[in-house]
């Protein structure tokens, strides 16, 4: 049995492809981890860059846009584009403690209230009774280190950075 033929003087049949479903529609972003604030940031920079109503924000895990597209750039390079904008997005306050080795990991922008910890030869005072003035001049990081009968103190102001308690403990 034979599967294929040859038609003399035969034609050919051409007809549109579909284009995708973006090319006619609006476009929606998804945000991985849903933030109102990370959400209206994006349409906001989107609406800079591409004018007002183009970028709506439908919930805090979307985004929808409405975008036109300019003078000879297909809707592809425009969608392209967007990776390149810069949003600002806040990075989540955390801090991790190991119990074993007292390792303190801090990300994001933790600030330390009021405290005071003493650990062998060393005291950390975080706020109370700053007032009074301290025997040593400040370092960069804004602590004074002092001896206090053999040991040594460090002082701070309240609503420092861990990254400046880290920096004023090691210098």
């Amino acid at each position: 049995m034979e599967t294929s033929a040859r038609i003399p003087g035969g034609g050919v049949i051409e007809g549109e492809l579909p284009r995708p479903a973006f090319a006619d529609a609006g476009t929606t972003l998804l945000l991985r981890d849903p933030d109102l604030a990370v959400a209206t940031r994006i349409a906001t920079v989107i609406d800079s860059v591409y004018g007002a109503g183009a970028a709506r924000v439908d919930d805090p895990g979307a985004v929808t846009l409405t975008l036109k597209e300019p003078a000879g750039l297909p809707r592809n390079a425009v969608l392209a584009r967007l990776r390149e904008l810069p949003v600002r997005v806040a990075r989540a306050a955390r801090v991790v403690i190991d119990g074993r080795d007292g390792t303190v990991v801090a990300g994001g922008d933790v600030t330390v209230g009021e405290a005071v910890v003493t650990h062998g030869g060393l005291t950390l005072a975080i706020g109370g009774g700053l007032d009074a003035a301290p025997a040593a001049a400040p370092t960069d990081s804004g602590a004074t280190r002092r001896p206090n009968d053999g040991a040594g103190e460090v002082r701070l102001q309240p609503g420092i950075s861990v990254q400046k308690v880290a920096s004023a403990l090691h210098g």
